[in-house]
């Protein structure tokens, strides 16, 4: 009986040491619960990847994670966060950060590199933790502001409002369509919240440990205008143009989730937008067109599409974009 209280002790001592470190790290162990997401500090936002989430301040943009070092001109001349994406396959001789004059700082989810930190000249540190199954990267030279990157790293919760489920319809083919609402979509004068979903359909973009790309959870005003950007939109599908490609990516590689909150229920809107067939927006009770209104709303921020189809991209184009 000595022997096994010795050894229980000594498990639960090592249990104990185990979730310090990772505390110490800014990781959570990984078999941690997922837990809704607080609302983020003053000034900073969630961005949300491969079932973890990250705070960074509200000014950064988006950009792609792996830009080769010697072309820092496609990317935001300000602070980033980057996913995968389409890159330029390219190898840079010399250093491998971009020359001082044109570094921004970047969170990178899915970075290629390895746990650990590496000091670059000019006060450059670009540090990488392995949270809940994703590599994430911070190159800054505010230790500050990386640090505080870096902690506040956790996984994505898959239900509540703030959360996208993990296995949903969605996920399952072009003919999946939402569980309709008596009378559809609400009126957007009667919508509380919605939340944004974008989701990887094909291997080619699905993170290592999730489906989700992106998540966004829009305010009352800010869901109020979706809505009303979606239920303008004319009745129909659209617009297709299914002969610039072959049967076996016609419908993408990427779709988004709209989940519409009233006093009364959750509501689900299907995205379909990334392949060239199938386009538009359902409800379960009506298909409508894909506009340069709604696409503008839907597909903005870190909901920005990996690649269109050029017909899609058309619409968009349409609005300025």
């Amino acid at each position: 009986m000595k022997t096994w209280s010795r050894v229980t002790v000594a498990a639960v001592a090592a249990a104990a040491a185990l979730f310090v470190v990772f505390a110490a790290v800014g990781q959570q162990p990984p078999d941690a619960s997922p837990e809704e997401a607080p609302p983020p500090a003053a000034g900073w936002r969630w961005e949300s990847y491969g079932g973890v989430d990250v705070q960074v301040p509200d000014e950064w943009g988006h950009g792609t994670t792996g830009t080769p070092p010697c072309l820092p001109s496609i990317e935001p001349d300000t602070p980033y966060v980057g996913r995968p994406g389409a890159v330029e396959s390219i190898g840079c001789m010399g250093p491998s950060v971009p020359e001082l004059a044109d570094r921004s700082a970047y969170l990178w989810f899915d970075s290629s590199a390895k746990p650990g930190v590496h000091t670059h000249d000019g006060g450059w540190v670009e540090e990488t933790r392995l949270v809940a199954g994703v590599p994430l990267t911070v190159f800054s030279d505010d230790a500050t502001e990386r640090t505080r990157i870096l902690n506040s790293a956790r996984r994505a919760a898959t239900d509540g409002e703030a959360g996208c489920p993990t296995e949903h319809p969605v996920l399952t083919g072009p003919d999946a369509r939402p569980t309709p609402a008596p009378g559809g979509l609400p009126e957007a004068g009667e919508v509380r919240s919605a939340t944004l979903c974008r989701y990887a359909l094909t291997d080619v973009l699905r993170p290592r440990t999730s489906p989700v790309l992106s998540r966004t959870v829009l305010s009352a005003d800010e869901a109020r205008a979706v809505v009303a950007a979606v239920t303008a939109a004319p009745q129909g599908e659209g617009p297709n143009q299914p002969e610039s490609c072959i049967p076996e990516v016609a419908y993408g590689d990427e779709v988004l989730l709209l989940l519409v909150r009233d006093s009364a229920r959750t509501h689900e809107v299907f995205v379909r937008y990334s392949g060239c067939d199938g386009h538009g927006m359902d409800d379960g009770t009506t298909h409508r067109r894909l506009t340069p209104d709604a696409l503008t709303l839907l597909l903005s921020g870190s909901h920005r599409p990996t690649a269109l189809n050029g017909i899609v991209a058309d619409v968009l184009r349409e609005a300025g974009r």
